[in-house]
């Protein structure tokens, strides 16, 4: 067979064309999709940015299913496939058409991708009977705290690093072993007097501490699968986060639990040791943090400008911060706050997750790890409550931990690497710096440069969300009957599940909206949304003044190691808005979190979500090397 393309054309449909019938491209902007046709730009962009990874419904000849065609789905039969693309045959009318088999008109995909989107923490597509916010115009750009739609992290390649450096994967010879197990109840007589104590590890990798003293860890297979198990000071195997906790607060240990990690493939004892270097930095800290962060340069002899280092955020003239302990809500709990349904602080991070629509036991933190996102904020235990310092909710108030290491990058200025393992969802450092008003901050920034101003925008993102959950009822949906949206499709289909004919109906006055487009071949999920009546939840921006803005983290003359952490388009740590000594939303601290496990060497990024073209003539270019990188920030 001759070879051909698959070619998505700008009126929505796919379709396969031979290799003469094609033409190349002279030259495209990086950014192709600004490139097509407004009414299949979305769904380009979404393919090349999901790129090799495509989902795509398996079908075979005869297979029934619905489909959807102008607005409403229609019941339909598979004729034929060809790779990529299904031949569906309406049964009403006997029609004939060829569809992407990644498209959303077919209902299989659909309800996949509509169930992903129940879990997935990103603000509701708006009504359309709503306006498009208006793009505001900066005068400075300003990182955000916002989530952004990012592609699973990828290992992308480093400045020459292979070069210069290589991961030693330590073995702990002369450390204290546990002993032959025997039948006993644990107790706090399980621990050891011979070991090292934390304060004696303080400088050592997180992961490595519990096997300098007295812990073992062991990987075995089971069921041809790796499994990791702990064996105890006293020679207990604990095989899970849960026993592992029980067993920690029977026997009253030290040891924090976040030191652990069951993934086969995290490496506890392996270092990134860099082989030779130009000029070099102890501590970049001073001291100030709980372990030193190295800095090194094998580019030139230049090290990072001066910054006055300090661990905490400062406010500084017309910053309203109140750190008063009165204001804060505390908790008494006696379990380590493991029942998040009693716990007060808990209770206010669930609270506040159920107003864009999360809900479940994993929302926020799962044993001192946060494997995802939580926009709507997490609210720590403090100082006022009864807990222990070794709480589960106690994490990014914790000083760092992580052994980092600030390092010259070859065209992104200064970066960090973690020089060992990082489990996915442990915490890596906060973002400190100067607290200031949001015209303090575009003055500075005109004068001495934006690049180390942060948005503390929390608000802005939970109302918008909101907004997209809560949306206002269109007036076409106040005239549907409540009869009729309590009916069921009286259409039944055996082999695929079928909507109800209150979606139906409901979708009669989305047929302006792109998914609904004739032929429409998007990969965004069609929203049916039963729109309720309800009373709109009161708006937190009342919390602002008449003149009041977001307030702005400057790391520029002040900060912490959280300055340095660079910009990619296929990040591997997240930021999330965490409430510890205030529980003003007005102030959170930024908290960084492994997106994924984090290999030994490995330079943390994020995604820096600013708004392209938000600063009229400024253009900031990106250089992380991503796959999937957009060109420019």
């Amino acid at each position: 067979m001759p070879p051909r393309y698959l070619v998505f054309f700008d009126d929505g449909y796919a379709q396969y064309v031979q290799h003469q019938h094609t033409r190349l491209v002279c030259e495209s902007s990086p950014l192709v999709w600004e490139e097509v046709h407004p009414f299949s730009r979305e769904f380009v962009r979404e393919y090349l940015l999901a790129y090799p990874e495509r989902p795509m419904v398996r079908l075979h000849e005869g297979q029934n299913l619905k489909t959807e065609w102008n607005g409403k789905w229609w019941p339909s039969r598979v004729a034929r496939v060809d790779a990529s693309l299904a031949q569906v045959v309406f049964v009403g009318d006997g029609r004939r058409e060829w569809i992407y088999r990644g498209s959303t008109r077919l209902a299989p995909l659909y309800l996949e991708l509509r169930a992903a989107e129940r879990h997935r923490p990103r603000p509701m597509p708006r009504s359309k009977a709503q306006p498009r916010e208006i793009r505001r115009q900066r005068a400075v750009a300003k990182k955000s705290t916002a989530v952004p739609n990012v592609l699973p992290p990828q290992q992308v390649a480093s400045n020459n690093d292979a070069v210069t450096s290589r991961v030693v994967y330590y073995t702990p010879k002369n450390a204290v072993k546990p002993y032959k197990m025997v039948p006993h109840k644990c107790s706090p007589k399980c621990k050891r007097s011979d070991v090292l104590t934390l304060k004696e590890l303080r400088t050592y990798n997180p992961l490595a501490k519990p096997l300098l003293s007295g812990w073992e860890r062991q990987i075995v297979r089971f069921k041809g699968h790796k499994e990791v198990m702990y064996r105890a000071p006293c020679g207990r195997r604990l095989r899970s986060l849960s026993e592992l906790h029980r067993y920690l607060r029977a026997t009253d240990s030290d040891l924090p639990v976040d030191l652990f990690d069951f993934q086969p493939a995290t490496h506890c004892l392996a270092e990134f040791v860099l082989n030779k270097c130009l000029v070099g930095k102890k501590d970049l800290s001073h001291g100030k943090e709980n372990v030193p962060v190295p800095c090194v340069n094998y580019y030139d002899e230049s090290l990072p400008e001066f910054c006055s280092y300090n661990t905490e955020r400062t406010p500084t003239a017309g910053v309203p911060l109140n750190l008063d302990p009165e204001f804060l809500c505390g908790c008494d709990c006696t379990d380590d706050c493991q029942d998040k349904s009693k716990c007060a602080c808990w209770k206010m991070t669930l609270e506040g997750a159920r107003t864009i629509g999360l809900d479940g036991p994993n929302v926020g933190y799962v044993y001192k790890r946060l494997p995802e996102p939580l926009p709507s904020g997490i609210y720590e235990c403090n100082s006022r409550c009864k807990c222990k310092h070794t709480c589960l909710n106690r994490v990014a108030q914790h000083p760092l931990q992580l052994k980092l290491q600030v390092f010259k990058t070859l065209n992104r200025g200064w970066g960090i690497r973690a020089l060992n393992d990082v489990p996915k969802g442990a915490f890596l450092c906060v973002y400190a710096g100067n607290l200031l008003t949001d015209a303090t901050a575009n003055l500075d920034g005109l004068n001495e440069g934006d690049e180390y101003l942060a948005e503390l925008d929390y608000i802005e993102v939970v109302e918008q969300m909101k907004e997209g959950y809560e949306e206002d009822i269109p007036e076409a949906d106040k005239k549907l009957d409540k009869k009729e949206l309590g009916k069921d499709d009286e259409e039944s289909d055996e082999e695929e599940p079928t909507t109800s004919e209150e979606e139906e109906n409901a979708s009669k006055s989305d047929k302006e909206d792109d998914d609904f487009r004739p032929g429409y071949i998007g990969l965004g999920v069609m929203e049916f949304n039963k729109r309720l009546l309800r009373e709109p939840s009161r708006s937190v921006r009342t919390l602002f003044g008449k003149d009041e803005a977001c307030y702005i983290m400057d790391a520029k003359v002040q900060g912490n190691i959280g300055r340095y952490l660079n910009h990619s388009c296929c990040p591997n740590v997240f930021v999330q808005n965490v409430f510890v000594d205030t529980h003003d939303p007005r102030f959170p601290w930024v908290a960084f979190f492994a997106l994924s496990h984090i290999k030994a060497g490995t330079e943390l990024t994020w995604n820096y979500n600013y708004d392209v073209g938000s600063v009229p003539g400024k253009v900031l270019y990106c250089y992380c090397g991503a796959p999937n990188c957009r060109g420019r920030l």
